[in-house]
């Protein structure tokens, strides 16, 4: 399975979080758990190659310590992320890759079992399939797992994952939603950070994410009523 991560600027990301880590501290998180990611995947017996859709130039030099592939926005020429990635997948395909996995890049809980379990789902589905990973809310694709060559077009944002399963519907491909507490950890918001520290106690997650957060103490920050 080809994993493909649409990452954006950890410059300019995570702007919800603003009022309680600083640019430079949202920046560094981002990065750590793109590193997360990027260390399991590069591991993964069953992911067969990985490229990270970034204009940032300290993500492309993380992707690049990874051997991650690094796609550039602009040659796309497309604009959005729904339509980023649909150039993106256009372009794998023309290199002759067919099942993708697309992943959310702030994941810094999902496990190597959890994206076995994903792709093992996705490989005994009658095909055309899709295997969606739902956020904690049930709203969001945190993993999209599909044949490229089939046609699907893609609706990240609001709602995404109804919207993903109605139009796998409508197409008749065979759909399964997963609901694991990895891959639905996405961090985006303060409940999102307390979230993540819940889990990180109770699953003794070992991260670079879980070390940032621990060195700029988060936790103290967020008992103390910061917010």
């Amino acid at each position: 399975m080809w994993v493909l991560l649409p990452i954006k600027d950890p410059a300019s990301a995570k702007t919800r979080l603003a009022d309680i880590l600083s640019d430079a501290e949202r920046s560094q998180l981002c990065l750590a758990m793109l590193e997360d990611l990027l260390a399991l995947l590069s591991q993964h017996s069953k992911v067969t190659g990985i490229s990270v859709l970034s204009q940032s130039q300290a993500v492309r030099q993380l992707a690049e310590r990874y051997r991650a592939e690094v796609m550039l926005e602009a040659p796309l020429k497309a604009s959005g992320l729904n339509a980023l990635i649909s150039a993106a997948v256009l372009e794998l395909a023309q290199q002759g890759i067919s099942d993708v996995a697309v992943i959310h890049g702030d994941l810094p809980a999902l496990r190597a079992a959890e994206l076995k379990q994903l792709i093992e789902c996705y490989q005994s589905m009658p095909k055309p399939a899709v295997v969606l990973a739902a956020d904690r809310h049930g709203e969001g694709s945190n993993g999209l797992l599909l044949n490229i060559l089939c046609p699907f077009t893609f609706h990240y944002g609001l709602g995404s994952l109804q919207k993903h399963l109605t139009q796998a519907q409508a197409l008749n491909y065979s759909r399964q939603v997963v609901h694991s507490s990895g891959v639905a950890c996405d961090i985006d918001t303060l409940p999102d950070l307390r979230y993540f520290l819940e889990i990180k106690q109770s699953n003794a997650i070992d991260s670079r994410t879980r070390h940032y957060l621990e060195t700029i103490d988060i936790a103290s920050r967020l008992s103390a009523g910061h917010l």
